[in-house]
């Protein structure tokens, strides 16, 4: 269990967080005390207090990332449709579930080769039942190994065929910073459209706790698009996009202490009632708190 240390009962919005200096420190208990904070207890965590020693380290060195190919085989080898398949299918037939899973594994060498831990949410098969089941797992899997980057692979489908286009969406805040990156990359390696970076209400990105984004690479309706999107090449071409994204998002930001905070629903400083259900947002070091704080009180219901 990490430990905690350091009280702060009182803290403005403008105040700024700062490493310490203790190599065994992992982390501050910080207590904010009147309007808006009054119903906070925040606790911020160093990931890891050591960093790549060596000047030869890989780009994403230390970095674990999850990647989350959408939809995925019905586990019970065929759902209410009398099929398999889960996700879009395309104007040329193809279904949406085995292209995330090609793009996604595709994008997992490219990332072990600079160095990072990847996982991925599925193989073949959809990670629990469809729905809320399947999510859920999806979402655990990313809190237990503790992940920097959360990634979600999909196709989209509209009732008008002549849509076209990628779009990257984002639910907190501290997400659209990879969001912009993972968009811009998208367009210019692919030639998709630029169909924007969007605030999405998709679970897992409101149930993730750290940088999370969902790609939706081309509309399988579309049936010149669907074709494209569901070729080998195309796949190759949005890893490739993908994983420079993902180095330029790393690129500046600290190997070596990168801070994660939780925060519950906290009454009179009692310990909280529900300690598994927890919220988090991403703080660096420096970050300074008062921007960190307003955008996720609405995770405190």
């Amino acid at each position: 269990m990490p430990r905690w240390y350091g009280l702060v009962s009182a803290l403005s919005l403008g105040a700024m967080l700062m490493a310490a200096s203790s190599q065994t420190a992992v982390g501050y208990t910080l207590s904010g005390r009147g309007s808006p904070l009054t119903p906070l207890c925040v606790r911020v965590k160093a990931k890891s207090n050591h960093g790549c020693p060596s000047k030869n380290c890989k780009a994403l060195e230390s970095w674990t990332i999850v990647l989350d190919p959408g939809h995925g085989k019905d586990p019970r080898n065929g759902n209410a449709n009398g099929r398999s398949h889960t996700g879009a299918r395309g104007a040329n037939g193809a279904w949406e579930d085995p292209n995330n899973l090609a793009v996604a594994r595709r994008l997992e060498s490219l990332l072990t080769s600079e160095g990072a831990r990847v996982y991925l949410t599925r193989g073949e098969y959809n990670p629990g039942l469809p729905g809320k089941p399947g999510l859920r797992n999806r979402v655990l899997l990313a809190e237990q190994v503790h992940a920097d980057i959360f990634i979600s692979l999909h196709q989209d489908w509209s009732s008008k065929r002549t849509a076209r286009g990628g779009e990257t969406f984002y639910y907190f805040a501290d997400s659209r910073p990879l969001a912009a990156i993972v968009q811009r990359h998208l367009v210019a390696t692919t030639g998709l459209k630029d169909r924007g970076v969007h605030v999405g209400q998709f679970y897992v990105l409101k149930h993730t706790t750290m940088p999370a984004v969902l790609v939706e690479g081309g509309f399988l309706s579309n049936p010149e698009e669907s074709a494209l999107i569901s070729s080998p090449a195309f796949h190759q071409k949005e890893a490739d996009a993908l994983n420079r994204a993902v180095l330029e998002y790393a690129e500046g930001r600290p190997r070596s202490l990168r801070w994660w905070t939780r925060l519950w629903p906290w009454r009179h400083h009692e310990p909280p009632r529900h300690p598994n259900r927890q919220y988090a947002v991403i703080l660096r070091v420096g970050a300074v708190l008062g921007t960190a704080y307003r955008p996720f009180l609405d995770r405190l219901h």
